[in-house]
């Protein structure tokens, strides 16, 4: 649970709506931004790619974003599927699978009004571009602009205390009181 600001939370590279009076996010499925069509290939593929990724490897982010993915296709899923290793018949499962969850996602995103960012498009967060593991999708509800202010992080252990994460709470609370957008990291 991340302190949430001026109508955005981020989690888990999960950014949706704060709820009035709380201070807790919630993570839900990618989508596609707003007007955008479901059959964007670039999107729907990175989309995709993000869905490859098994928990806690990094390799899949890490290939992608040394790509061109402003014109990147659906031979993007070939060449991540290459560079991992995975083996021809097992790679066409996963990249079938991957690209099905990205459709369910996509549609599902148009239905409930929510937003991807997809990194090297123009409204993904370009400090966020920076780090060492950007993701590969943000998932978007709320005011987009939000990312691109001034902001501070809360980050903490993953097993923390309970003491920690109340105090994590109320610092979260304090800045984002204070007009400070609030993020947080690998929260689940």
């Amino acid at each position: 649970s991340f302190p949430c600001v001026q109508g955005c939370c981020l989690s888990a590279g999960t950014i949706l709506p704060r709820a009035t009076g709380t201070t807790s996010a919630r993570v839900v499925s990618p989508v596609t931004p707003t007007g955008q069509p479901a059959t964007d290939t670039r999107t729907e593929t990175l989309v995709a790619a993000s869905f490859l990724s098994i928990e806690g490897e990094t390799r899949v982010h890490r290939f992608v974003r040394s790509l061109d993915t402003q014109s990147c296709d659906r031979t993007l899923l070939d060449r991540v599927a290459e560079q991992m290793g995975w083996l021809p018949g097992a790679s066409r499962t996963l990249i079938e699978t991957a690209l099905a969850r990205a459709r369910r996602a996509l549609d599902a995103g148009d239905r409930l009004g929510l937003a991807v960012l997809t990194i090297g498009s123009e409204s993904y967060p370009d400090l966020l571009g920076h780090i060492i593991d950007p993701p590969i999708v943000l998932w978007v509800k709320g005011s987009v602009a939000v990312l691109h202010e001034p902001q501070v992080a809360v980050v903490g252990a993953r097993a923390a205390s309970p003491s920690g994460l109340m105090a994590a709470r109320q610092v979260g609370h304090d800045l984002a009181s204070a007009g400070l957008p609030v993020g947080g990291g690998m929260g689940g």
